[in-house]
């Protein structure tokens, strides 16, 4: 009736409030959904929903989905897990049917592609409970901010500490960065290779490299000069290493910029780098198996 789409509706642009732009609104109506209606299912799949859910290509799905598709793993390991349908508060529940429809918007059974910060993506999830950013995690207000800095003052953010602790959160908003200008997009490159360089676990994959460079609006002679620039622009980065060989994998999409010899310069460029930077020699030889490759 109207009085409860008005509780619904109210409950939503509250919480929404708190997440703007940190979630996406359908998933948060749902969540609220269930809490306002059905409150002790809410309960108990908020507080246990690790138990209930495994993650299959990256996104959340039902435990029991992998037992019906006859995984061995999961017959193995199903005693620690739990039936969300079998259990007593929604078993019972006479709104079985629309308890459904919640949850298969809520953890669609397509595998094509994750949306941007949905509740099935386990890195998102957290949000939607607890209603804040977890300390692993970056607002997207805070990542626009930093793209516009300068690269010094930049640096004074992006510590060692500060990427061990949130480069799932990086390489989240690498992946689904849209910069509005030429700027932005060399900012955001500079963060990454910066990152990525002083991050000893951190690795951000070609395919987001790429996706951000071709969106130059520059001609490709600058395109490559600014990759050069970019990828020598922090001393001897082993990330570049690692970098270069996979876009030699995939180099159908990188031959517009640069030729493979150019690379190899650029690898040896590196390897000249490790050298004179008078790196400890275990480091120095990874350089040089890179560079030989």
């Amino acid at each position: 009736n109207l009085r409860d789409a008005k509780r619904w509706l109210n409950a939503i642009k509250l919480e929404y409030e708190l997440l703007k732009e940190e979630v996406r609104i359908c998933d948060l109506a749902d969540i609220i959904l269930l809490k306002l209606y059905f409150p002790s299912i809410y309960n108990i799949f908020s507080t246990e929903y690790k138990s209930f859910l495994y993650i299959n290509n990256n996104q959340y799905a039902f435990w029991e989905e992998g037992i019906e598709n006859g995984d061995k793993y999961f017959e193995l390991l199903n005693s620690k897990k739990k039936n969300f349908w079998e259990c007593s508060e929604t078993k019972n529940n006479v709104n079985i049917d629309k308890l459904k429809n919640i949850f298969a918007r809520l953890l669609p059974k397509s595998t094509y592609r994750l949306e941007d910060k949905a509740f099935n993506d386990p890195f998102y999830t957290p949000r939607y409970f607890y209603g804040t950013l977890q300390s692993y995690d970056i607002p997207e207000n805070d990542f626009e901010e930093y793209i516009k800095k300068n690269h010094d003052d930049l640096k004074q953010i992006i510590s060692s500490e500060f990427i061990e602790q949130r480069n799932t959160a990086l390489l989240k908003l690498w992946r689904h960065c849209e910069p509005s200008n030429n700027d932005e997009r060399h900012n955001v490159l500079k963060m990454i290779f910066y990152a990525c360089s002083i991050g000893e676990n951190l690795f951000c994959s070609q395919d987001i490299v790429y996706n951000l460079v071709k969106g130059f609006t520059i001609s490709k002679t600058e395109v490559a000069q600014t990759l050069k620039n970019l990828m020598l622009g922090n001393g001897a980065s082993y990330y570049v290493c690692l970098l270069i060989n996979e876009i030699k994998k995939n180099y159908y999409n990188w031959d517009d910029f640069m030729t493979l010899e150019d690379y190899k310069n650029i690898q040896l460029e590196n390897f000249r780098n490790a050298i004179e930077e008078d790196l400890p020699i275990d480091t120095i030889l990874k350089f040089f198996w890179s560079t030989a490759k």
